[in-house]
């Protein structure tokens, strides 16, 4: 091919580039944006030159980064051109915040040993639209189909009239309706079943025989909805019913049996969730000849709705979680930073060699506040690595005796004046645990000691290590935790109604908690108001260790 044929498909190109109907966007492996046409930049909101060198993740919503960067790892491993996101809703958001749905197809060429990703792009929400109408549609299918079951259970009902041909008939609808994804009962009217189709059959367990003029459906329902429904018709009725199926009479009766959710007892004692209506079977006089039910699997509906209802659940945790880090981040920073700026403003005021000493004090100052930064901080890492859930236990041999004697000196500089911690050891020096974790649990509990104890007053700290239990108990001489305070402690964010003069963040116990749940061990806290506080944990020592 020569020049003049390159220059012209170049042009083409870039003519197809500049004037394509959908979106087109160019990136390198790293996700950064290289190009993008005309009709994306306005798709997305922006102006010309604003998305060059930008992420992708910027047409991205947040909550999708994660999976996009997930999808975009495995294409970039088996880089086949495909539509993007098989089975899943696409979403992306343009300059102003607003989302869009989107469908997008992926593809990718070399260039001077540069691997670059395209993706096709196209605005969705008209299919979307046209997705929910045919969903309507479907719904008013599935309304027309209810009418169908009736109409074919009118037939079942003149049989006598019509022998051999109505024979035939009901063995058409038998192959129907033991084909039909829903179950299918029918019932007299004294409540025993006459007919139920195969997926019926199946859902409950039993055979026909077991059924067929043998037993009520009333046996699949849970007794506590069907105990329920007579309190329901008590309240509302006045009636008082004992028997079953004067309460089913009555329930159709009153129409309160039409798509009603009610849980299925498998005769195995399995349970499914199913949407269930009955209706009436009447003769050509209008009277009762039977019932007819029809109940949908909605089981993995109500699991997709329970898994929905945890991740939402989930995400208002986290919400709550960053505004409530956000409020006490903001008002716990703000005294030890400007203790931090005062100290040091002061000590470089202090330039001769006699004062020395005032330069330690502020020195001393600057050091303790950073150390309360640094331990709210902490906190809140922890939290957030344990309501992500990436606390992972690693157990290794340690001397825990050594591990308290250095964290005791660590937390020293914390101590007010006159106070001093008495350390009591008994048993073994090493264990077989997570030392990360235990040195958190060390460190919090110690450190509440100091912050809620008094100046010249001693601590105590017990470590005892037998050969069932390794217990650790921290004691202060304090100013105690309210009766009424005490069952709310391990909750996030939760301070005692008796130290809100006393800086933190009320997450230290709950991390303590959340670990000790982790190594399988208990906690017990005792308190007296103006008399201290002792907390106490067990941790069960790990027979597969062996002192060295």
């Amino acid at each position: 091919m020569n020049k003049t044929d390159n220059n012209e498909n170049i042009g083409q190109f870039d003519a197809f580039f500049e004037c394509a109907s959908m979106g087109i966007l160019i990136a390198n492996k790293s996700g950064q944006i290289i190009s993008a046409n005309p009709f994306l930049i306005k798709l997305f909101g922006y102006q010309q030159g604003e998305l060059k060198s930008q992420q992708v993740d910027l047409l991205i919503p947040n909550r999708f980064h994660q999976n996009h960067k997930l999808h975009m790892n495995g294409f970039a491993k088996k880089p086949i051109s495909r539509p993007m996101g098989l089975g899943m809703s696409l979403y992306g958001i343009k300059k102003n915040k607003e989302e869009f749905p989107v469908e997008i197809s992926l593809s990718n060429y070399l260039l001077n040993n540069e691997e670059y990703i395209v993706a096709f792009i196209s605005d969705a929400t008209e299919k979307v639209i046209e997705t929910k109408k045919l969903k309507k549609s479907n719904e008013m299918l599935q309304a027309s189909n209810d009418n169908f079951y009736k109409e074919i259970v009118a037939h079942y009902k003149e049989k006598e009239a019509v022998n051999k041909k109505l024979e035939e008939v009901l063995s058409y609808q038998d192959a129907i309706l033991n084909n039909m994804s829903v179950m299918l009962f029918v019932m007299n009217k004294n409540g025993l079943i006459t007919f139920s189709n195969k997926i019926c059959d199946l859902t409950t367990g039993y055979t026909r025989e077991e059924l067929i003029n043998q037993k009520s459906p009333l046996i699949f329902l849970d007794k506590q909805e069907l105990d329920s429904c007579r309190s329901f018709v008590s309240q509302n009725f006045g009636l008082t019913i004992k028997e079953d199926i004067e309460l089913l009479n009555l329930m159709v009766e009153k129409n309160l049996i039409r798509e009603k959710e009610c849980t299925i007892i498998n005769k195995n004692g399995t349970l499914s969730h199913t949407l269930l209506t009955i209706n009436p079977i009447k003769d050509n006089n209008n009277e009762l000849n039977g019932y007819l039910g029809i109940a949908f699997d909605i089981s993995k509906i109500k699991e997709a709705e329970e898994v929905q209802k945890t991740a939402l659940k989930k995400e208002k945790e986290l919400g709550l979680l960053k505004s409530r880090f956000i409020s006490i981040a903001s008002h716990e920073f703000k005294t030890p930073l400007s203790t931090i700026l005062s100290s040091a403003f002061l000590a470089k005021n202090y330039t001769q060699t006699e004062e020395q000493s005032k330069r330690n004090k502020h020195l001393h100052r600057i050091t303790t506040s950073v150390n309360l930064l640094t331990d709210i901080l902490n906190e809140f890492l922890n939290v957030g690595k344990i309501e992500e859930g990436k606390i992972f236990i690693k157990f290794e041999s340690f001397d825990l005796i050594a591990l308290a004697e250095d964290l005791i000196k660590y937390l020293s500089v914390n101590m007010k004046r006159g106070q001093n911690i008495r350390f009591n050891k008994l048993g073994e020096r090493h264990v077989h645990l997570d030392i990360n974790l235990i040195r958190n649990i060390l460190i919090n509990l110690l450190s509440n000691a100091i912050k809620y104890s008094s100046e010249n007053s001693e601590l105590e700290l017990l470590i005892s290590n037998d050969k069932n239990d390794i217990t650790i108990s921290v004691k202060d001489h304090g100013i105690g935790i309210p009766k009424e305070d005490l069952q709310h402690l391990m909750e996030r964010f939760f301070r005692s109604s008796n130290v809100s003069n006393i800086p933190g963040t009320g997450l230290g116990l709950h991390i303590v908690n959340r670990y000790v749940e982790e190594l399988k061990g208990t906690i017990n806290i005792e308190s007296e108001i103006n008399n201290g506080t002792t907390v106490t944990i067990k941790l069960p020592n790990n027979h597969s260790f062996k002192n060295a």
